[in-house]
């Protein structure tokens, strides 16, 4: 489960997040999301969908629904600004 912190005023919640990190996991939420990975290619799972995504990739994820998007990376090495992500 990831707990989303947004403040009492804000509606949504947005942030670029570079890769690996340590809240990129299978994880699940009661926000809906919307997510364009930016840079570079793997595996998306979604739900019961295990799909091949790239640069470009848009997914918009319900509440509850478990997800994760990986990339084989080298050891050491980090995608800056790999996803944009929009949480309400």
């Amino acid at each position: 489960f990831e707990h989303i912190v947004t403040e009492a005023s804000d509606s949504f919640l947005w942030r670029l997040d570079d890769y690996p990190w340590e809240r990129n996991v299978w994880n699940f939420h009661p926000e809906y999301e919307i997510h364009l990975l930016r840079k570079s290619s793997g595996v998306a799972l979604v739900g019961d969908h295990i799909g091949e995504f790239g640069p470009g990739y848009l997914a918009i994820v319900g509440g509850g629904l478990p997800h994760d998007w990986v990339t084989a990376v080298q050891p050491g090495e980090l995608i800056e600004g790999r996803d944009i992500v929009l949480q309400f």
